[in-house]
């Protein structure tokens, strides 16, 4: 995305980020906060449910430069608090602790949505203060992760990513999804 860059910027590894969306304002994606919400593309996995169908393919080029981004977070100073990382999954992408710390840089908080697949890229965001709130999204237990997705389901990335939490615990809200079609009372 380096041809995005206005002329005479310098190219930082946050540019290299695949952007499928930029939501200038939200009040619902951090509670009681108001963020812009970045939604990432790619998601390693393949929930037949997702309401975000569009973002699951990893090879889809990104359609809005992070320089958009920094220049909306330029205006919004003292009217945002935050910027919420999202996807398809946010932590698929190498450049999203370089994003994150930029967006710490210009004094906005960071939150992040997961479902916890790349547990140690959240370690290290979190070890290194650059996440400030989390929603994980929690797809079902362990043994129960191949039922829902269609492809092939790394595990046991879940709890691996609260574990991550011990050393450094940010603000967080644990959810799950409730797919009707794989919901038993034995789950």
């Amino acid at each position: 995305m380096t041809e995005n860059l206005k002329e005479g910027a310098v190219h930082r590894p946050a540019d290299d980020l695949q952007i499928a969306g930029l939501v200038p304002m939200s009040t619902v994606d951090w509670p009681d906060h108001l963020v812009a919400t970045v939604f990432m593309q790619g998601c390693p996995w393949n929930c037949f449910y997702c309401h975000n169908q569009a973002l699951i393919p990893t090879r889809v080029p990104g359609v809005v430069a992070w320089d958009e981004v920094r220049t909306l977070l330029a205006r919004r100073r003292g009217l945002l608090d935050g910027v919420v990382l999202t996807g398809g999954e946010a932590l698929r992408q190498d450049a999203l602790a370089d994003a994150a710390a930029e967006v710490k840089e210009m004094d906005f908080q960071v939150g992040l949505h997961t479902a916890g697949p790349y547990p140690g890229r959240l370690r290290d965001m979190v070890e290194r203060g650059l996440v400030d709130w989390v929603g994980l999204d929690i797809k079902a237990l362990p043994e129960h992760y191949d039922a829902w997705s269609a492809a092939p389901t790394p595990q046991p990335r879940p709890g691996s990513a609260c574990r991550c939490w011990l050393t450094r615990p940010p603000a967080a809200r644990v959810s799950t999804s409730r797919c009707a079609p794989l919901w038993s009372p034995g789950m």
